[in-house]
């Protein structure tokens, strides 16, 4: 399996909009667009003890964040590691 390009491959939206910032609560729906997981651990960042794993070929997660902060999500796809940095702003 090629993984070039893998860590661009995670994209976050809210409604339906690529986008990384916004105010809390914000609901953020994760997508490996490239979909070539057999396997994805989804690591919110936000010091929940919550991390869910879903299995091929559901690769979109969704979840919300109640905290203002800056955020280091992780998506781990077999052994390959898909960070996103995003920021949540108070309104």
């Amino acid at each position: 399996m090629n993984f070039a390009g893998i860590g661009a491959s995670v994209k976050a939206t809210v409604d339906g909009v690529v986008d990384t910032i916004g105010c809390v609560p914000l609901t953020i729906t994760f997508t490996d667009t490239l979909a070539k997981g057999k396997m994805y651990i989804w690591d919110y960042g936000d010091g929940s003890p919550k991390r869910d794993t879903t299995f091929a070929p559901n690769n979109t997660i969704t979840h919300t964040y109640t905290q203002v902060g800056k955020f280091y999500f992780n998506a781990y796809m077999q052994l390959i590691r898909l960070p996103v940095t995003f920021l949540i702003q108070q309104p």
